[in-house]
């Protein structure tokens, strides 16, 4: 290995090379653009360059929208941890953040006594809307009922609810048909 310094006290000091780096030619900069690299080729090398590109550029251009293909998965899962947190406080491993959290409404309000059993009940109308129904409860504690949460077969006991003449009771308005 030989080490070539300098003598000039203005000139910055050489770093140490081997005799092959020496020998061998200076490195030129190759291109940087796909059209430079193609511009140094003749016609056959060309063509073999755009044969093999034009998969990946056909690869590249075709837009796969990801986030529409999981969006509605992530979607779903993040609205059943929200209504397992809020209603019951946690389901399936996942808990409260912290102590200070509080319960689940459906937790909360079969702590405090807050249910009407539909066996005990005169009638479904009855045991949601009456005077001791479960809206009660709610406009009790001063709020509006806004909505409803029940599993779904509710919606067939609902539909199945009939006042004293036989009518449904929960029946689409036919002036507004």
């Amino acid at each position: 290995m030989t080490t070539q310094t300098t003598t000039d006290a203005d000139a910055e000091p050489l770093a140490p090379t081997s005799d092959a780096a020496a020998q061998a030619p200076a490195a030129t900069a190759g291109p940087t653009t796909y059209e430079e690299l193609i511009a140094g080729m003749d016609a056959a090398q060309r063509q073999v360059v755009e044969a093999h590109t034009a998969g990946l550029k056909t690869a590249l251009q075709a837009a796969y929208d990801i986030w529409g293909e999981v969006r509605p998965q992530i979607e779903t899962a993040f609205g059943k941890l929200l209504d397992s947190t809020i209603l019951y406080g946690g389901t399936n491993g996942y808990t409260k953040p912290s102590a200070d959290w509080p319960d689940g409404v459906v937790t909360s309000a079969v702590a405090g006594g807050l249910t009407v059993s539909l066996a005990g009940a005169a009638d479904l109308y009855d045991a949601t809307l009456g005077e001791s129904g479960t809206f009660h409860f709610v406009e009790d504690a001063g709020f509006s009922v806004n909505g409803n949460v029940a599993s779904v077969n509710m919606r067939a006991k609902l539909r199945g609810a009939r006042n004293a003449d036989g009518q449904p009771i929960f029946a689409r308005n036919p002036n507004l048909s």
